[in-house]
């Protein structure tokens, strides 16, 4: 103990880093939650003590008032003073005595008005001051709820952190940095895990924060960075997570119906049996993830980076993959009326395909694989691209192609 404490006295700067392996795996990592969520009392400034701020805001006000009186005595012109400080020579003495009575009663209730709105400010920041300190509170006591080892008492932690972006919004982003470093913490990583069960699913507690994690990041526009970890069953319906990352991740049975996450990127994860349905991955980064039997209904993966995607046995109906990036991919099952204009589909393997009324306008077919593929129904196809495909006597392709000298050649010297 006492050479760790001369290192912490002799490198002050990493005495951080020294002092998170003296505490261990469990209070580094509610320490960091803390100091990611900026909870740490400041030292208070003499502006925010509340008896010398008085002492400040009267003297203030006293030399306010006292200019008044200096700047109509000395500083207004003729013709001004006349409005605010009116010759009263020539009324009789009751008239006088009246008029000056107005013009004291005026001046009074104007000092008065000034004080009410310097009160009142001052107590709408001493309001705002407190309630921020309550809202600090709370947090910490719902930090400490997450450092439980019952896991009722960390959803509660969590549910408490949910009531407080409803009460504080602007606390969104500490949120998302606890929340994200809670599940990051009670989920397993997706390497470590020897046999796969789909029918597992994810704690209450991890559950409850990701639904609060989706809260927080729509509000602060917080990355969510989960990679790596086992989410199985995870539930991300109706979600906004703008360049979210789940890199390497377990998504089995994965809930990605409704949301949104453009930018996002689900590189070499495994989306097994997903659901896509409705969703948005536009410009999103799936490459070589392995979405086998999932569901795309209505999808939309615009532009996105599907290298060596693995979609077999999907099941997609009027989804966009417009200008996506296919090569290498496998797309076996019925893509019904799918947007593939302007994709490229470059050594992809198209075989078992059925893509009735889709639309492969301005496609890359360069070397793709439609030897048992069925297009009878697609459109946009033309003999160009079909010439640069790999074909078979089992390739379906639409009538008008087939009538065409040169692909009619390359079907009947292929093989089979």
């Amino acid at each position: 103990m006492d050479s760790q404490g001369q290192f912490l006295r002799d490198h002050p700067r990493r005495s951080l880093d020294k002092g998170y392996e003296i505490l261990g795996t469990r209070s580094r990592r509610f320490f960091y939650m803390r100091e990611a969520a900026s909870l740490k009392p400041r030292k208070r400034t003499l502006l925010q003590k509340p008896t010398r701020m008085l002492a400040i805001a009267s003297v203030t006000y006293a030399c306010l008032v006292a200019g008044v009186f200096v700047v109509i005595d000395f500083s207004i012109p003729k013709s001004v003073r006349a409005i605010l400080w009116p010759d009263l020579s020539g009324l009789t003495p009751e008239a006088t005595v009246a008029a000056q009575g107005q013009l004291r009663l005026a001046a009074v209730q104007l000092i008065v008005a000034t004080g009410a709105s310097i009160a009142l400010f001052y107590t709408a920041r001493n309001y705002n001051l407190t309630r921020r300190g309550q809202v600090t509170d709370r947090f910490t006591k719902a930090l400490e709820r997450l450092g439980s080892d019952q896991v009722y008492i960390r959803i509660g932690g969590v549910a408490a952190i949910k009531q407080i972006l409803l009460d504080a919004p602007d606390q969104a982003e500490d949120a998302a940095r606890v929340l994200q470093a809670f599940i990051y913490e009670q989920t397993e990583e997706a390497g470590e895990i020897e046999e796969i069960d789909d029918s597992e699913s994810l704690p209450p507690d991890v559950t409850a924060s990701i639904e609060a994690l989706g809260a927080a990041a729509y509000r602060a526009l917080h990355f969510v960075r989960l990679p790596g970890r086992n989410l199985t069953g995870v539930d991300l319906c109706g979600m906004t997570l703008n360049y979210a990352r789940f890199n390497k991740s377990r998504l089995r049975m994965a809930d990605f119906s409704f949301s949104r996450m453009p930018g996002g990127s689900l590189e070499e994860s495994d989306c097994t049996g997903a659901d896509f349905a409705h969703s948005s991955f536009e410009a999103a980064n799936l490459t070589r993830s392995d979405m086998t039997a999932s569901r795309m209904d209505f999808a939309t993966f615009s532009s996105a980076k599907m290298d060596k995607a693995q979609m077999v046995g999907v099941q997609a109906k009027a989804t966009r993959f417009n200008n996506a990036s296919l090569k290498g991919a496998a797309l076996y099952g019925a893509f019904t009326g799918c947007d593939f204009r302007g994709a490229n589909l470059t050594d992809a393997d198209l075989r078992g395909m059925e893509a009735a009324h889709s639309d492969f306008t301005r496609a890359c077919l360069d070397r793709a694989d439609l030897t048992t593929s069925d297009l009878s129904e697609a459109i946009g196809l033309t003999v160009d691209q079909i010439l640069r495909a790999t074909l078979s006597k089992s390739t379906q392709l639409p009538d008008y192609l087939l009538i065409d000298e040169r692909v009619a050649n390359a079907v009947s010297s292929s093989k089979e």
